[in-house]
């Protein structure tokens, strides 16, 4: 089998494969030749004047029933040489067998007698029944099981279509051309498929070694016991009779409804054929886009329910030309959904080694359906002499009355139908890993849970019928009954849980798949819960294989939880998209191992949510339109700006941008000026550079150096109050906003107003198609060294930003205060980028240390969400008063531990406690945070965990190793956090190495140590930069500097390590606070600390202010420097 990958499963990928191309084409050829006889047969010998109607029906139904005669005789021996020799010789050799049989077509068409017509068609259909095996059985075989649809549409597509161009070719052949000269367009034809099928895709050898047995039955009978015992497939070969019985009888009325109620000639009524041959391709192509990467048997109760409904309305225009051919052509379409699904069922549910026999024998049992409408056929038109409409109507009537039945006793086929309308009316889903699911055989799929519908979504992407364990409180009244029909299993807890995995287990047992939403709930947070023990008890001591399942983008639809309801709103978009992805079997099947695996399905997918040409500043725009007359931007200057204006503002700074080089410094405060030159410089394409300027000359030089900035945008007003020098290439934003005459605003707000944002974008900033320049460089903060410059793209950072907003809940409503500088990462992602994407306001004031400023404005400006560091926190609750406080719905923190004291002095002042959360750079930056508990009646859901970072955010994965040998650690204990996510950087500007380093495998090594806990919260107890290796034993800075702070009398305090030469490194502790250097060392040797873990009295050194980078985070390297200054 040969694997078709996620962007070539297309019709265009299929037919730019010359093997299935050639496959495809000797049989459109074959049944091109098949029909141009068959319709050449039948009027020759009904085409005089003296031929009654009841004796062209009679002779209509002997046509059909030599034609499917060989199909009933050979079928037998047609599936042992499909399944005893390579298929793709049969295939090419079988083939040539149609050239001599054309030739002797040629004497007894112009001889005219009906019985050599007969003997003719009949070896001409010989050599179609030992072809059909073979070209259905190796379909699979070069096919992917993702393809086969789409493989079985191009083909019963093509080959309907030549069935009844066939039809039309020879009527029009029979209207201007002699027998003979017909006959020889024919072997031409069937020379052309012949040299196609020679080229047909090679097939593997076949697995079948038993020798060829000259008794027919020798495989028919072991064929049919093999369908019968499979339920699922003695369905589908059910289905398949029904269609060609169905198809046949109402390609005879068709004949005669040309012939007798519309008086067409040989031309007219091959008209008709060809409009159901039109239908038949047009509906085959759409099952095949429809079914996607599976086979999709919810479209055969779609299918039968439309050819029933077609025949009735064809049996009631039967006097008009102009009225029947839209009815054909519905058939048409209706049985291009039903056949192209079952056919593909057929190859993919046969065992590998008994296709040929499996198809043989549905062959036979089509065959059989084809000679039953033959006689019907002739008993209606002969017998009892019905009119062509009483024959439709009687077949329409007799579908509609199969389908009903068929969805009553196999609720399979309901479920199906029902799945496929639900996930094709609303939503548009992408399966991957289809080929994780097994075929056959029990499988335990274990999945996350969002929201009331996803079991229909699991359901609809699995080849297979589902199980799953629902609610038992569900299970109530009608719909009670159709979760029993759907052998939905019932749980709840207690004795009912005990049952509920006594039945799965049983399910599985015998050799069904089942399904588990591990949570035991529906997510209200957002993020996904502890999974609960559920599946490791149903799994236990069973060989099956269990498999994660994620569900991507389903939050935020109707049925999930988003905005504190199910079911009561307006849905964000009317074809929602989802990424349905399956993983490989679980080595072992825990819960701590399902939830990672899940977590890490969930990242790939989140990767896949935005296209290469997605950018950020297209979203900007999209928003701004949206969201015109909106407040979007203030800052304390006292700057107010609607997304309207800002849409304006941007586009008129991406002009005076285009011409500069691909990157740009920028060295302002938080600001609604900065926020603009940003939003500028991405519309123009280029890249901006938000610059640290609180690092130092040497630092902002290598940053301007590394990234090849010739240009730094600054403002005078600014650099003056910071005294700071002028950076090279200086371009300052009071000149670029002066000399901008009224013409240039009103072009460019009609721009904004009127074209479409990719447009503007095209157009300000060039083509988005092709490699996109990076979104930002940012820069580290350099605590520990010199600042590494993390190369982020726009993909990484839109998939932060809806990460983010996904578990705080952002509303339209929000308004974010904007302390954090630009250069710091979650400022220019949380402070910048997520208001002007997400639509929400954004008040900014540049100095986050003048703490008496930033109560005020989260009050003038009404904010509901305030970022910072603890350090910057415990600032701000010393200095605002409450009042201005009360707006805050979301206080979150990270860069540093947030202390319990810092967290209860907020709460206690403000009445809402901050939230930890974690990220770094590299990662684009948020990692984990944590977020509001949830109560929806009786269910609660924790969001928060005092002593964690919180929980990943949805498309991050995380994983801890052993730091030295990066073995998996044993669940809940420490190690080295691994981390991978859409978020990730594609790598560190100009430092190959290092970026080698840090991304290993996809995985960003973080370089901290954590623990993951049971309900799946991060711990961070360390950093392996922060530890000193002292007499061998590694000593845990964080440790000795939570000791410190527990101490009376000390504020803050920062933990180093300097060389020594006795025991390799000692340690130095830097506090701030009223507490003497004594006191400190009496105090830490009261915590029990070990001994060679404290710091020796010149060791322990007070300072007025602990350095801080301007980010809040403590400066570790100039810590360093002043340490060894002391030791």
């Amino acid at each position: 089998m040969k694997p078709v990958d996620g962007e070539a499963k297309g019709y265009g990928a299929l037919l730019r494969r010359r093997g299935f191309l050639a496959l495809m084409t000797a049989q459109f050829l074959g049944s091109l030749n098949d029909n141009i006889l068959k319709m050449t047969v039948v009027l020759v010998a009904t085409g005089t004047s003296e031929a009654t109607n009841a004796e062209a029906a009679s002779f209509i139904a002997a046509v059909g029933g030599a034609f499917i005669l060989p199909f009933l005789l050979f079928s037998g021996w047609a599936g042992q040489l499909a399944d005893r020799r390579r298929k793709d010789r049969v295939v090419a050799r079988v083939k040539l067998f149609e050239i001599p049989a054309m030739l002797i077509a040629i004497p007894a068409l112009m001889s005219g007698q009906e019985w050599a017509m007969l003997g003719a068609l009949f070896l001409v259909s010989t050599q179609a029944a030992f072809f059909s095996p073979a070209k259905y059985g190796i379909l699979p075989e070069i096919l992917d099981s993702t393809a086969l649809s789409r493989g079985n549409a191009l083909l019963e597509s093509s080959t309907f279509l030549a069935i009844i161009l066939g039809a039309v070719i020879g009527g029009l052949l029979f209207d201007l051309m002699s027998p003979a000269a017909i006959g020889a367009i024919m072997v031409a034809i069937a020379a052309l498929g012949a040299f196609a099928a020679f080229h047909t895709e090679r097939a593997p050898e076949p697995r079948e070694t038993r020798p060829f047995s000259l008794r027919p039955s020798a495989d028919l009978l072991p064929g049919f016991k093999a369908i019968l015992a499979n339920r699922d497939m003695a369905m589908t070969a059910a289905g398949i009779a029904w269609f060609w019985l169905l198809g046949a009888f109402l390609q005879m009325m068709a004949i005669r409804l040309g012939r007798e109620d519309l008086d067409l000639g040989g031309s007219g009524t091959g008209l008709l054929q060809a409009a159901v041959a039109i239908g038949i391709g047009v509906g085959s192509l759409a099952a095949g886009r429809l079914s996607g990467p599976k086979v999709e048997p919810g479209l055969v109760p779609l299918g039968s329910i439309g050819m029933g409904i077609g025949a009735l309305w064809l049996s009631g225009v039967t006097g008009s030309v102009e009225a029947a051919l839209p009815a054909l052509a519905f058939l048409g379409v209706a049985g291009g959904l039903f056949i192209v699904p079952l056919n593909a069922a057929i190859q993919l549910k046969a065992p590998l080694d008994e296709r040929g026999r499996v198809v043989a024998v549905t062959n036979m049992v089509g065959t059989a359906g084809i000679l039953l409408a033959s006689g019907l056929a002739w008993f209606f038109g002969s017998v009892l002499e019905w009119s062509t409409a009483a024959g439709i109507l009687a077949a329409g009537i007799g579908t509609l009355i199969a389908t009903a039945v068929a969805i009553w006793t196999v609720p399979e086929f309901l479920a199906r139908f029902l799945l496929w309308l639900a996930t094709h009316t609303l939503y548009r889903i992408r399966i991957e890993g289809p080929e994780n699911v097994p075929q056959r055989g029990p499988a335990l799929l274990v999945c996350n849970h969002m929201s009331f519908v996803d079991g229909l979504l699991v359901g609809a992407c699995v080849q297979r019928f589902v199980r799953f364990l629902a609610w038992s409180g569900f299970f109530k009244g009608a719909f009670g009954w159709f979760l029993r029909r759907m052998k939905v299993i019932p749980v709840s807890g207690g004795r009912d849980a005990v049952a509920a995995i006594k039945r799965a287990r049983a399910e599985l047992e015998e050799g069904h798949v089942v399904c588990i939403f591990a949570e035991g709930a529906i997510s209200r947070t957002g993020s996904t819960l502890p999974f609960k023990r559920g599946l490791e008890l149903i799994a236990n001591g069973l060989d099956v294989p269990v498999i994660p399942v994620h569900l991507d983008q389903v939050w935020g639809s109707i049925f999930s939880y988003k905005g504190g309801r199910f079911f009561w709103k307006w849905p964000e978009r009317l074809i929602r998209p989802v990424t349905v992805s399956f993983g490989k079997p679980l080595a072992r099947p825990s819960a701590w191992a399902a939830r990672r695996a899940v977590l890490a399905l969930g990242s790939e997918a989140w990767a896949r949510r935005a296209a290469a040409n997605d950018r950020l500043q297209v979203r900007i725009l999209e928003t701004a339109k949206r969201r015109w007359r909106t407040q979007a931007l203030m800052d304390t200057t006292g700057r107010k700006l609607r997304f309207g204006e800002v849409a304006i503002a941007s586009i008129l700074l991406a002009k005076r941008f285009r011409s500069q080089k691909p990157m740009v410094g920028i060295v302002m405060p938080a600001s609604v000026a900065a926020a603009l030159v940003n939003a500028g410089l991405m519309l123009a394409g280029k890249t901006p550079v938000n610059l640290n300027f609180t690092a130092g000359p040497e630092a902002m030089a290598s940053m301007i150096r590394r990234c090849g900035i010739e240009t730094v945008i600054t403002a005078r007003a600014f650099l003056e109050k910071a005294k700071l020098a002028p950076p090279p290439g200086a371009l300052y934003v009071e000149d670029l906003l002066t000399g901008i005459s009224k013409p240039e605003k009103l072009k460019a707000a009609a721009m904004a107003l009127l074209l479409p944002a990719r447009l503007i974008a095209r157009l300000m900033g060039g083509p988005l198609e092709g490699s996109p320049p990076p979104a930002t460089v940012m820069f580290s903060s350099g605590s520990t060294g010199e600042p590494k410059g993390a190369i982020l793209s726009h993909r990484a950072i839109i998939a932060n930003l809806e990460a983010v907003a996904q578990v705080l809940w952002i509303d339209r409503d929000d308004v974010i205060a904007g302390v954090l500088p630009f250069f710091h990462s979650f400022g220019f992602t949380g402070t910048l980028c997520l208001p002007l994407v997400a639509g929400i306001g954004a008040a900014y004031h540049a100095n986050p240390l003048d703490a008496k400023a930033i109560g005020p404005l989260v009050k003038k400006s009404g904010a509901t969400a305030l970022i910072g560091t603890p350090t910057f926190l415990q600032a701000w609750t010393r200095a605002a008063e409450p009042d201005e406080m009360k707006t805050l719905r979301h206080v979150v923190t990270g860069a540093e531990r947030l202390r319990p004291e810092i967290a209860d002095a907020f709460a206690a002042k403000f009445g809402l406690r901050p939230l930890e959360g974690f990220g770094m750079t590299e990662m684009g930056p948020v990692v984990a945070v944590n977020s509001t508990d949830v109560e929806d009646g009786t269910e609660a859901q924790a969001g928060q965990k005092e002593g964690t970072v919180g929980r990943p955010i949805p498309g991050v994965a995380v994983r801890t190793v052993d730091p030295e040998t990066g073995a998996e650690v044993p669940d809940g204990a420490e190690g080295m956090l691994l981390v991978k996510g859409p978020g990730m950087m594609d790598g560190y500007i100009g430092d190959p190495a290092r970026t080698a380093e840090a991304m290993v495998d996809g995985w960003y090594r973080s370089g901290d140590i954590a623990l993951i806990d049971e309900d799946g919260f991060i711990k961070i107890t360390g950093r392996l930069s922060r530890f000193s290796k002292i007499a061998g034993e590694m000593v845990p800075h964080g440790r000795i500097e939570d000791a410190a702070l527990a101490i009376p009398g000390l504020r803050a305090a920062i933990v180093v390590g300097v060389p020594d030469p006795a025991k390799g490194e000692k340690i130095v502790l830097l506090y701030e606070g009223d507490a003497t250097p004594e006191a400190v060392l009496e105090g830490l040797g009261a915590t029990g600390l070990p001994k060679l873990w404290l710091p020796k009295r010149d060791g322990i050194r007070k300072l007025d202010a602990l350095p801080v980078l301007g980010s809040g985070k403590a400066d570790l390297k100039k810590a360093k420097e002043i340490a060894a200054a002391v030791a």
